[in-house]
């Protein structure tokens, strides 16, 4: 039972980080700190990645 409250702990913990972030929903996505929150698409996706790209 132990395990369970602890695992519990930091699921609540990091919870609390996301809502912090302004994160609402999943799929959230953080590339070079710019918030990517449910992509229309894998294309869309794979657009911004290029976009970041180096």
């Amino acid at each position: 039972m132990s395990a369970l409250r602890g695992s519990w702990r930091v699921g609540s913990a990091r919870q609390q980080d996301g809502l912090g972030l302004g994160v609402q929903g999943t799929p959230t996505f953080f590339i070079d700190g710019r918030k990517i929150q449910l992509p229309q698409s894998y294309e869309a996706f794979k657009a911004l990645d290029r976009e970041l790209a180096p």
